[in-house]
C-alpha cells in the first residue's frame, strides 16, 4: 500500500460544531475512535495505553454537558490523544522504555489543562524510547508504522500521535519536540505540526529530559485546529520560569490572519551542498518558487552561514540530562539497562560518565549556536525551509535518521510549523516550514493558514 489520503474525519472545530448543532455527541466520537483503535492499532502501533472506561465516562458526561446551555469549555468532548513522554494519570507513562512500563505518575500541567477545557485523553500514544530517535521503535510494542503506507515508518518521536490523527483514533494530539519530534511525523503523515515557542505550553512534570530544548505542541488536521489546542493550553506557570508567556487570545490570531503578505521580509534557508536526490531538489525548487510568488521577494539563505558549527564533544551534549531525568524517577535505574534498546544504551552509559565541565561546556556553546541563529533571523518576519528531505523510509530496515536543521531550531526556541506541500513521487506527503520570531506563535499559525489556502 502506498500513496493512500488521510482518514476523512472532522476537524476539532468541525466536531466541536457538531456536538452543538447535536448532529454529533462526544459519546458518538470516542466509540469512533476506540473503534478505529480496535481495528488498525494491532498494525499501526499508535497507542502505549488507552483508557477505555474513562474515556467513556468523560464522552457521557460531555454529551449532557452539550445538551444544556453555553458556554461550554472550548475542548468539551474532543477525543485527544497524548504522547507518552506526557505525564498522565490512569495510564503508566513509560517515556518509550520497558524500564518504565509500570511507571505511574500525576497529571502534568499539560493533562491539567486538557481536562479543565474539557478534553477527552483517550490514550497515551507510541514513542521512541526517551523520544530519541526519528522512528518509533521500543521494547513495548511494534514499531510505529505510517497509516498512510503501513510498510513506511510513521517518524518520531511523536510519531504515535500523528499516527492517532492519521488514522482517525484520535481529533487531534499532542507531541513534544526536542529536535523535529513534532514536525518530522506531522510532514510524513500529511498533518500540521505546530512547535511553539519555548515554553509557550508549560513543561511541568517529574520527568524532564530536555528543559531547555523541548517544546510540546499540537498535530492536527489543519492550522486552525493548531492554533485551537495551543492557545488552550497556553500561560504560564509558577513551576516553570520559563514559561513568562501569557495567555494566546484569538485577536492575536485574526489579527495576523487579516494582515497581507506583500512588505513582509522572507527568507527561505536551504542547504549549501547540492541535494542528494531529484525530489530533494525539486522540493526545494518549487518551495522558493512558492515563497517568492506569494511574497513577491525573499532572500536566499544556507543553514552554515546561519550557525557555528557544533562542539566536538567526547559525548552527546545532552546524554547527562537524560540520565538525571531517569534517576530522579529511579535511583536504581541502571539496574535495569539491559531492558534499555541498543540506540538508547550507549547514550545512557555514556551520559552516566559525562562530567560536569563537560556539560557545561558543550551545552554553553550548544546555547551560543542557538543564540546566532535567533539573531541572524531577526530581520526577517518568517522564514521557509523543508521538513524532511525524502519521504517516510520502510519499517523493515532500521537506519537512524539525523534532521540536525530541525534540532537548530530548538536551540533557538522559536516557533516553526509543518504543514503539508504536495507529495513525493510515491504518493507520500511532502512538506514546508514556517518560522517565526520568538514569541510570535499567532503569526506563525496565522501565516500557515494563509499560504494552505494559497496551495
Amino acid at each position: 500500500m502506498s500513496g493512500a489520503q488521510p482518514t476523512i474525519e472532522p476537524t476539532l472545530l468541525q466536531l466541536r460544531e457538531r456536538f452543538r448543532t447535536g448532529e454529533d455527541t462526544p459519546q458518538a466520537a470516542v466509540e469512533r475512535a476506540l473503534q478505529r483503535i480496535d481495528a488498525q492499532d494491532e498494525t499501526i502501533c499508535a497507542f502505549l495505553a488507552v483508557d477505555r472506561d474513562r474515556a467513556r465516562a468523560d464522552a457521557e458526561a460531555a454529551t449532557r454537558a452539550w445538551r444544556t446551555a453555553g458556554p461550554h469549555p472550548t475542548l468539551l468532548g474532543l477525543p485527544i490523544s497524548v504522547k507518552d513522554t506526557i505525564e498522565v494519570t490512569g495510564m503508566p507513562t513509560t517515556y518509550g522504555s520497558a524500564v518504565f512500563r509500570h511507571n505511574r505518575r500525576p497529571d502534568s500541567v499539560i493533562a491539567q489543562r486538557l481536562r479543565q477545557h474539557g478534553a477527552i485523553i483517550i490514550g497515551k500514544t507510541n514513542t521512541s524510547e526517551f523520544a530519541l530517535a526519528t522512528e518509533v521503535r521500543n521494547r513495548l510494542t511494534g514499531p510505529g508504522r505510517n497509516p498512510l503506507d503501513p510498510d513506511r515508518t510513521c517518524g518520531g518521536s511523536s510519531g504515535g500521535a500523528a499516527a492517532s490523527v492519521a488514522a482517525g483514533m484520535s481529533a487531534a494530539a499532542l507531541g513534544t519536540d526536542s529536535a523535529g519530534s513534532i514536525r518530522i511525523p506531522a510532514a510524513y503523515q500529511g498533518l500540521v505540526g505546530f512547535k511553539p515557542s519555548h515554553q509557550r505550553i508549560p513543561w511541568v512534570q517529574d520527568w524532564k529530559a530536555a528543559p531547555t530544548r523541548s517544546h510540546t505542541g499540537p498535530i492536527t488536521r489543519d492550522v486552525r485546529d493548531a492554533w485551537e489546542l495551543t492557545r488552550a493550553l497556553s500561560g504560564p506557570d509558577w513551576r516553570d520560569p520559563a514559561s513568562g508567556f501569557g495567555a494566546l487570545v484569538d485577536e492575536e490570531f485574526d489579527s495576523a490572519l487579516a494582515s497581507g503578505t506583500r512588505g513582509l521580509r522572507v527568507c527561505h534557508i536551504g542547504e549549501a551542498r547540492p541535494p542528494a536526490a531529484a525530489e530533494e531538489s525539486a522540493l526545494a525548487h518549487e518551495l522558493t518558487a512558492f515563497v517568492q510568488h506569494v511574497f513577491g521577494d525573499l532572500d536566499r539563505l544556507q543553514w552554515d552561514d546561519l550557525v557555528p558549527p557544533p562542539v566536538a564533544a567526547r559525548v552527546w551534549p545532552y546524554a547527562g540530562e537524560h540520565v538525571a531525568a531517569a534517576m530522579r524517577l529511579s535511583a536504581d535505574f541502571f539496574d535495569a539497562a539491559g531492558e534499555l534498546t541498543d540506540y538508547v544504551r550507549p547514550i545512557y552509559e555514556t551520559g552516566r560518565t559525562q562530567t560536569a565541565t563537560e556539560y557545561l561546556c558543550a551545552t554553553g556553546e550548544e546555547r551560543m549556536r542557538g543564540l546566532a541563529l535567533k539573531q541572524a533571523l531577526t530581520t526577517y518576519d518568517y522564514a521557509f525551509s523543508v521538513v524532511a528531505p525524502e519521504a517516510p523510509r520502510l519499517t523493515d530496515t532500521y537506519t537512524p535518521l539525523k534532521f540536525p536543521r530541525l534540532a537548530l531550531l530548538n536551540l533557538a526556541g522559536l516557533p516553526a510549523v509543518s504543514v503539508p506541500f504536495g507529495t513525493y513521487a510515491s504518493g507520500m506527503p511532502r512538506a514546508m516550514q514556517i518560522i517565526g520570531r520568538f514569541g510570535d506563535d499567532a503569526g506563525v499559525l496565522a501565516m500557515a493558514e494563509k499560504l494552505t489556502r494559497s496551495l
